[in-house]
C-alpha cells in the first residue's frame, strides 16, 4: 500500500492507493460503485432496480442478490418482466426477481447451459414462470451462444434449460 487517506466522498471511507499489476486485478469494475451505494441503503424493495446498470452493474447486483431456491408451494405462478433482461445478467437478474422478489437471486447453476456438469438444481417446488416480454431477450441475446460453434443462441438454451429443471415456461 503506498498511501492511505480520508476519503474525498467522506463519511468514514478512507482511500487507499495501491501500486503494482496484482492488485490491480483484484479491484472491483467502475460499474461496481453505483450497486454497492444502493445496496449500502438496504436491499432494494422496487422491482427493476438493477435495469438502471451496464453489465458489469448488473453482475456486481447478483453477487449482492440473495439467493433463493424458487417459491415453496407447487404450481406457484411467477411473472418475469422481461423488458430489461437485454443482456445475460439482466435476464438473470429478471429471473431471480420474478422467483423471489426485489434483491433476490435464483440458485442456479447457469454454467449448466454451457455443459457445466452440474447439470443445473431443480427448484424447490415445481412453478410457473410466465415471461412477459420474451422478445426482448429473444432479440438481445441473438448473438450470444452457449456452444463453441456459435449454433446455439443462449435464450434459445434457457427456455429449455428451465423446462428440464422443472419449470413451466409461458413466453409473452
Amino acid at each position: 500500500m503506498d498511501e492511505c487517506r480520508p476519503s474525498a466522498l467522506g463519511g468514514a471511507l478512507i482511500d487507499v492507493t495501491l501500486k503494482g499489476g496484482l492488485f490491480r486485478r483484484l479491484l472491483p469494475p467502475p460499474a461496481a460503485r453505483p450497486v454497492w451505494d444502493l445496496w449500502h441503503e438496504g436491499p432494494p424493495r422496487e422491482r427493476n432496480a438493477w435495469a438502471r446498470f451496464p453489465t458489469e452493474g448488473r453482475s456486481e447486483w447478483l453477487r449482492f442478490a440473495k439467493v433463493c431456491g424458487g417459491p415453496e408451494e407447487p404450481g406457484t405462478v411467477c411473472e418475469m418482466d422481461g423488458r430489461y433482461a437485454t443482456d445475460i445478467p439482466g435476464l438473470h437478474c429478471a429471473i431471480g426477481e420474478a422467483v423471489g422478489g426485489p434483491g433476490h437471486r435464483w440458485h442456479q447453476c447457469w454454467n449448466a447451459l454451457r455443459g457445466c456438469r452440474c447439470g443445473g438444481e431443480a427448484p424447490s417446488a415445481p412453478f410457473t414462470l410466465v415471461w412477459h416480454a420474451a422478445d426482448v431477450a429473444r432479440q438481445a441475446l441473438a448473438g450470444v451462444s452457449v456452444d463453441t460453434d456459435g449454433e446455439v443462441d443462449y435464450f434459445d438454451a434457457v427456455v429449455p434449460f428451465l423446462e428440464r429443471m422443472g419449470v413451466t415456461v409461458v413466453l409473452r
